[in-house]
């Protein structure tokens, strides 16, 4: 990572007990090290026992990853670094609307009957990944479910933790293409219950440029991303 990015991150991430002084062995290689080690794996989809020599030992870096997840410093760094980038487009920190849209893959042959299923649009069978954004396509939850899931039953799974971390939310479209009863019929008493109106996917994001964008192409553009990451 770059200098400027480094000086952002860095602020973030806990201090070294010895550095904090509570005794303790000094760590035998720095942060940033770790940061552009686990960021490599993410781009390239390698595994873990496949992390280049250039960087520290692979059981190192798990050791790394797996304290600051348990912490939840890699959750933090998400939420600061994703407030960042809205604020720097001139938008509040907490998204009010959000964007369901979804990746069904295959499964392979190991893959349980009950952890798979077959969805009728894209005649696939296997699992569905959900991404709830917000409207710039930046990431505020995933769910992994068989391919059979709708976009709107998924959402009803994401939106409860969604809330509990963004009060502000308060839509959240259920963007798939093209529209069918499921994600057509009438907002139910839950969506009331959880303060958060489900739209059609005919709904378009007015842009600060005044155009009009389909709301379903801000969660294509995320999986687009990730493609490009190996991560799909």
């Amino acid at each position: 990572m770059s200098d400027a990015e480094w000086a952002r991150v860095r602020e973030l991430l806990p201090v070294p007990a010895r550095m904090a002084g509570r005794g303790g062995r000094p760590e035998g290689y720095c942060h940033r090290q770790m940061i552009d080690a686990v960021r490599y794996l993410v781009a390239n989809g390698i595994k873990w026992r496949a992390m280049p020599a250039d960087f520290p030992p692979w059981p190192r870096v798990y050791a790394f990853f797996a304290r600051w997840r348990d912490l939840g410093v890699v959750a933090e760094l998400h939420e600061r670094l994703r407030e960042a980038v809205r604020r720097s487009q001139g938008r509040r920190g907490e998204p009010s609307a959000g964007v369901v849209d979804s990746q069904s893959v295959k499964a392979d042959t190991t893959v349980t009957r009950l952890s798979r299923g077959f969805d009728v649009g894209k005649k696939i069978n296997g699992r569905k990944r959900h991404l709830l954004t917000d409207t710039l396509g930046l990431l505020l939850g995933v769910l992994v479910t068989p391919a059979s899931t709708t976009d709107r039953d998924a959402a009803r799974i994401l939106l409860p933790a969604a809330k509990s971390r963004f009060r502000g939310l308060a839509q959240l479209p259920a963007s798939t293409a093209p529209a069918t009863p499921a994600t057509s019929r009438p907002t139910t008493d839950q969506d009331s219950r959880d303060n958060c109106d489900l739209m059609p996917d005919q709904q378009r994001l007015h842009t600060r440029s005044g155009r009009e964008r389909p709301l379903r192409l801000v969660g294509s553009g995320v999986r687009g991303q990730d493609r490009e990451c190996g991560t799909a």
